[in-house]
């Protein structure tokens, strides 16, 4: 029987002691071996006991021994550390009571538990808690712990959100939550209990709270939930981040977009109903103008027809321009695409624009790559693009000429591109205007003053243009120097080739 009580004491890490009264002998059970290494005979008073205990335990513990001799307390009870063989210490936990030996001595016995493992975790604990306490109180949300349907917790960044003291929200319970939350936005309840019931770890909510000063703040919650070994809700720890500003800055970014969308609607519907208005007897004038200049006896009588004939054109052109801006405008535009001959396509550029360079002297060549391919893309778009690039060109030199190349080439993501360059020996854009040829209705020369015709749409409907077919556009230029304008649209030669 001794045998196996010292395997079961050695196993629990626990040893029995006596000490006898008054003379103080120690006894110790054989276990103390197994868990400090020392011989029970090796410590047969209290005296060499004691020099094993740690410094800071020392006082303490024989404190305690008197305190309880005294009478002070029912039972002798300690932790302290010990020193085993090897030098190092462990905790342990000691009980006794006083009672009568077989010689009818007095004697204090009882058991010492070995307890390091459990300070071990109980230390870990606190430097955790430590922790826990020194992130929640340097960070700018706020935490929440709760246990079950209570708060327990609250960094001092939480009070300062709503307003309320340490004092009045620990033990808040759910019910007092419930009524700090704007009325509106009290489903979130449900949310919480939903996630709980199906154990999910975590829940993200957004709502109004209440302060304490009747103001209502934004807040997003971020709850983690915590189970025990059964599966039952037992906390939850929330980080709480004050989003009032956020919240407001995108309402009035909303509001702001959907003005800017509803001006927008405006304008493109006050341009189109306004050109409409005005296409409509120009017509008229224009063909009234065309019989003029044929019937007209006189000279100068054709002249003037031929002026309202010109002006007319001009006046129209713009029109359509402005319809076009404002039908780009619109969400409903879409792009359908099929095959486009390029050959062709250039071939009739060609002949569209060497009279008109041919007027001003200009020298017009177009360098098209052997044996291109047909591009699926949208004709009346390439055709608009192209028409306006080589327009420019030779409305913006005086003398000189202008070069158009086509090619077709691979991109960094090996994409094939179609890529057309128009330079030109004309009067050059400074490098500080780039951006403003492409905003709708501006010119570089502007004013009544200004050298050339145009309504400032041309080169930003071109843009949108080469945008709608998936491409983009560069500018190379120097003032008295020249341009050089290079479009990149993708190369897809059939519906397949696309997806």
């Amino acid at each position: 029987m001794n045998s196996f009580l010292h395997s079961a004491l050695s196993i629990a890490a626990i040893f029995i002691w006596s000490i006898e009264l008054p003379d103080k002998k120690v006894k110790f059970s054989d276990s103390i071996k197994n868990i400090l290494g020392y011989n029970p005979s090796d410590l047969d008073t209290l005296q060499k006991f004691g020099e094993l205990i740690h410094p800071s335990d020392y006082a303490g513990f024989f404190l305690s021994l008197d305190q309880y001799l005294a009478g002070a307390e029912d039972i002798f009870y300690y932790e302290y550390r010990v020193k085993n063989s090897e030098g190092e210490y462990k905790w342990f936990r000691i009980k006794g009571k006083t009672e009568q030996n077989e010689n009818g001595k007095t004697v204090i016995a009882g058991a010492a538990t070995d307890i390091t493992h459990e300070k071990l975790k109980e230390k870990e604990l606190n430097n955790a808690k430590a922790q826990f306490k020194l992130i929640a109180e340097n960070t700018s949300d706020g935490i929440i712990v709760f246990e079950k349907e209570h708060i327990v917790f609250v960094s001092d960044s939480y009070t300062r959100q709503l307003g309320y003291s340490e004092d009045e929200e620990v033990g808040r319970d759910s019910a007092g939550i419930f009524e700090l939350i704007h009325p509106e936005d009290r489903g979130i309840f449900n949310d919480i209990y939903a996630a709980i019931g199906k154990k999910e770890e975590s829940l993200l909510y957004m709502y109004r709270a209440r302060c304490k000063n009747g103001d209502y703040i934004w807040r997003e919650d971020h709850a983690n939930f915590f189970y025990d070994e059964n599966g039952d809700y037992v906390r939850s720890i929330v980080v709480a981040r004050d989003v009032t500003f956020r919240v407001e800055a995108t309402a009035k970014l909303e509001a702001a977009k959907n003005k800017a969308q509803e001006l927008a609607r405006l304008k493109s519907s006050l341009l189109n109903n306004m050109s409409h208005e005005l296409r409509t007897p120009l017509i008229g004038i224009l063909g009234y103008a065309e019989i003029m200049a044929e019937e007209a006896s006189q000279e100068s009588e054709r002249v003037m027809a031929n002026r309202i004939f010109q002006g007319g054109k001009r006046l129209i052109r713009t029109i359509n321009l402005i319809l076009e801006y404002s039908r780009m405008e619109s969400e409903n535009y879409r792009v359908k695409a099929h095959n486009v001959n390029l050959e062709e396509l250039f071939y009739e550029m060609r002949e569209m624009f060497l009279p008109e360079a041919a007027k001003k002297n200009l020298k017009l060549e177009i360098n098209v790559q052997k044996d291109l391919q047909e591009i699926f893309s949208n004709k009346v778009l390439l055709e608009n693009i192209f028409m306006n690039l080589i327009d420019n060109a030779i409305k913006f030199t005086i003398k000189g000429g202008v070069t158009v190349s086509v090619n077709t080439t691979d991109d960094t993501t090996g994409t094939r591109e179609l890529i057309l360059k128009v330079t030109d020996t004309g009067i050059g854009i400074d490098e500080g205007n780039f951006d403003l040829i492409f905003d709708e209705f501006r010119q570089v020369s502007e004013g009544m003053d200004r050298h050339f015709e145009g309504s400032g749409l041309g080169l930003t409907l071109t843009k949108k243009w080469i945008e709608k077919l998936g491409g983009s556009i560069t500018l190379e230029s120097h003032i008295n120097s020249g341009t050089t304008v290079s479009v990149f649209l993708p190369y897809h030669t059939s519906e397949q080739s696309v997806s």
